[in-house]
């Protein structure tokens, strides 16, 4: 069995940084993406056309930035990531709950 984890709009970790959003369609659902404490970091506005739960971190070091794009796509929604602009250094992940056709 695994621990249950809850997070809330007061979240707060001792030694992560927190980046969230919560979902527009109710109480569960949403993204939050936590950053150790001893990384710069900044958080990126991210305009979808969509309702898509994404939330856009810049992981700054000190040769390069880094994005991370944390996303969940709602079943049975069409979300397109091109809607932000992806840099060429960035790490897309999340819950796109995509299937295969077979």
């Amino acid at each position: 069995m695994y621990p249950r984890i809850t997070f809330n709009t007061t979240s707060k970790h001792r030694r992560y940084q927190t980046f969230k959003q919560d979902s527009q369609d109710g109480p569960k659902g949403g993204v939050i993406t936590l950053v150790k404490n001893d990384i710069t970091a900044s958080e990126i506005k991210v305009n979808t056309r969509d309702r898509a739960e994404m939330i856009g971190t810049e992981l700054h070091f000190k040769d390069k930035n880094i994005t991370i794009y944390n996303c969940h796509c709602l079943p049975g929604k069409d979300h397109a990531l091109h809607a932000t602009n992806i840099s060429d250094q960035c790490i897309v992940v999340g819950d796109f709950n995509s299937h295969s056709p077979s």
